[in-house]
């Protein structure tokens, strides 16, 4: 798996496509609104932090204990984006502190597997592992 973090707007997924799509324009699996079955089938996903967020609302069904071992299982090719969650101002509602806090987690979790983990800034990327 290829993760790729960065800040909001910093231009993860033209640089994921650039970089991993080989010419052609993927087909993106968006975490703000699919179920765990598009984000365990899809080969480009973005906004994966959205779909964690969902999990731990009760949104979306998913096995956050689990849902990083489950990305990599299907596509050990997949690219996966999603926003830094630790930098920034920390939210004053607890909720939202849970969901930043585990968000990252599951994130480590995931840069530890993967094959290739970029951080992008201002549609730069640098690879970190």
């Amino acid at each position: 798996m290829i993760l790729i973090i960065g800040g909001s707007f910093q231009g993860k997924e033209e640089f994921a496509e650039a970089m991993f799509s080989q010419g052609e324009k993927p087909r993106w699996t968006d975490g703000g609104n699919a179920s765990l079955e598009e984000m365990l089938e899809g080969k480009f996903v973005r906004n994966f932090h959205l779909f964690v967020e969902r999990a731990l609302r009760g949104q979306a069904e998913a096995d956050l204990s689990r849902l990083a071992e489950q990305m990599m299982e299907g596509r050990p090719e997949r690219v996966v984006t999603a926003d830094e969650t630790g930098c920034g101002i920390v939210p004053l509602d607890p909720k939202l502190r849970v969901i930043r806090e585990e968000t990252g987690r599951l994130l480590c979790r995931m840069a530890r597997q993967a094959d290739q983990v970029w951080r992008v800034t201002c549609g730069l990327g640098q690879r970190i592992q």
